[in-house]
């Protein structure tokens, strides 16, 4: 289910990161500080723009969702992603454009698979939330989060949430699933010259909502971030 993202919605988003970034580069006299990054994958109708939101709410750090990653990389060839960019010191430009230049060689640089980890790798240098879009698979240092549930519990949820019939709720579920798989499988291909992640776990936290509601869900995640960050709550 696409969601269309208002133009003054990345407007205030890019501001707010540009003068996140501004602030924390005064605050430590140019010393920079390690940003905090929690990415949340999830099957659709789990919970999981519900419990993005709920963690930025308490650590107050941005959650950047699935539709604003994926405008980032395509709408006006990243002009907001670029001006995010270059609110960042020269280190972490020159950082960002190396991890791009191994990963991906000469592709174009407007290629949509190119300007997605561009966006991701930028925003990562501010304490984020970042729903969706395989960002996990960008950033190894983040809490990386994957919440779960049954078909009949995304129904429900989708029911609830979207006053979908229970009918549209199984067709959205059924059709969602299979874009996501084929959207994981195109990105993995596309990240063919990263180093492999297989022996290595996907996720450090797995949470079903099958059984927990997205308030229990998210504490669970607080938690992990807490332990993972050093953030006394």
């Amino acid at each position: 289910m696409g969601i269309p993202v208002p133009h003054e919605i990345l407007e205030k988003a890019a501001r707010r990161y540009a003068y996140n970034v501004g602030e924390k580069r005064r605050k430590t006299d140019a010393v920079r500080t390690k940003p905090r990054v929690i990415t949340i994958s999830r099957q659709y109708g789990a919970g999981g723009r519900q419990v993005a939101r709920l963690l930025g709410q308490v650590l107050g750090w941005t959650v950047w969702d699935k539709e604003i990653l994926n405008v980032l990389a395509t709408e006006g060839e990243g002009r907001y992603q670029q001006r995010m960019f270059e609110s960042l010191d020269e280190r972490a430009q020159g950082e960002i454009e190396a991890v791009l230049s191994a990963a991906f060689g000469q592709l174009d640089k407007h290629m949509y698979y190119y300007l997605l980890p561009k966006a991701v790798y930028t925003i990562a240098q501010d304490d984020a939330i970042l729903l969706g879009r395989g960002a996990h698979r960008f950033l190894p240092n983040a809490l990386k989060v994957c919440l779960k549930a049954s078909v009949p519990t995304r129904v429900r949820n989708l029911v609830m949430l979207y006053e979908l019939s229970e009918k549209e709720a199984l067709e959205t579920v059924r059709k969602t699933d299979r874009e996501r798989t084929t959207f994981m499988r195109e990105l993995s291909r596309s990240l063919g010259q990263v180093p492999a992640m297989e022996d290595e776990p996907e996720f450090d936290v797995e949470v079903s909502t099958d059984r927990l509601d997205f308030e229990g869900a998210a504490g669970i995640v607080l938690a992990a971030a807490a332990r993972k960050f050093g953030i006394d709550l």
